[in-house]
């Protein structure tokens, strides 16, 4: 969890044993400036805040070029915990120009694309977000409910392998085009499963693989630890990947497969956890546990709900629990 200190910069700086410490603002002027020397006058780097999913703040740097329709952006907050914990400043500078030198270079997207409706159609997906978190938002989004949840669109590009970049489509997209959302829901639930087919990975598996390399560690013991059934739901990419949920007849093909209705856990926007009835503990304990893991262990950005989601297979139905 990122704890970001006196985004105001009003206050005194840090002090953490006999050292002071930089507020965030002046270590942002500080690492812009760095930065601004170090790219040139080709590229403007300035300040920039953003205000991503659950109306989560961040900060960061944006590099803009003038011959370029794509301006990265880098990320401080992570840095500045990292500079709070003792990180040398240079350091820090070190892996941001590093981490500029493999992105700087993404070619331009065709933005005139963007007013076509029959070049992006096939670009059209989803992904699920907390609908309350981001009502704000959602009032200027076509969108869809569901329960507690929103199904939201956008538009996904890939960038010549060097990574992805999206766009939120709005009501005045919808406007300009003269489609219904139910219009954009049928494309996107089309493209959705093409463009991010669904991954269903046994929790054990996937939990003893991130622990691999580590020597001293009983894998026998872990594993009978491992509940059997326990699985993680997302996609290939892991990018929004709790949205799997909403593939056509996923649902049902897991419950023709552990054969018993189960829980449907949201561990993150990006990925659920499939958990058997008859090895689940009464679903109270189930709230608790993931409120606790959302509060420690999961990004602000990344929460999705706080409570579990029951599949009842004879009916095929998926309900809040």
């Amino acid at each position: 969890r990122i704890t970001e200190t006196n985004d105001s910069g009003t206050g005194t700086p840090q002090k953490k044993g006999e050292l002071n410490f930089m507020n965030y603002t002046e270590f942002e002027a500080t690492v812009c400036s760095i930065m601004q020397e170090k790219t040139g006058s080709e590229v403007s780097v300035r300040p920039e805040t953003m205000t991503r999913n659950n109306q989560i703040t961040n900060h960061g740097l944006l590099f803009e070029k003038a011959n370029s329709n794509i301006a990265p952006r880098i990320y401080l907050d992570a840095y500045y915990q990292e500079y709070l914990d003792g990180t040398p400043l240079n350091e820090i500078v070190t892996d941001i120009c590093s981490l500029y030198l493999e992105i700087k270079d993404v070619p331009s997207v065709d933005v005139n694309s963007l007013f076509s409706f029959d070049t992006i159609k096939d670009k059209i997906v989803y992904r699920l977000v907390n609908y309350k978190k981001n009502e704000e938002r959602l009032s200027q989004n076509p969108h869809i409910r569901f329960h507690d949840l929103a199904i939201e669109f956008y538009i996904h590009f890939d960038v010549s392998g060097s990574g992805s970049a999206s766009c939120s489509i709005s009501n005045s997209h919808l406007d300009f085009w003269k489609k219904t959302k139910e219009e954009i829901y049928t494309y996107a639930k089309k493209n959705t499963h093409q463009i991010f087919p669904l991954s269903l990975i046994p929790m054990e598996s996937t939990f003893l693989n991130c622990i691999s390399e580590c020597e001293d560690i009983d894998r026998s013991a872990l594993s009978r630890l491992m509940a059997p059934g326990f699985e993680i739901l997302t996609n290939k990419q892991q990018l929004f990947g709790a949205a799997c949920i909403l593939y056509e007849h996923v649902l049902e093909t897991i419950g023709m497969k552990l054969q018993e209705n189960y829980y449907v856990i949201p561990s993150s926007t990006h990925e659920v956890l499939i958990l058997r009835e008859s090895i689940a503990k009464d679903c109270g304990s189930l709230s608790k546990m993931i409120q606790d893991v959302n509060s420690s262990a999961v990004a602000d950005e990344d929460v999705l709900a706080d409570h579990p989601y029951y599949y009842d297979c004879s009916a095929g139905i998926l309900r809040m629990a």
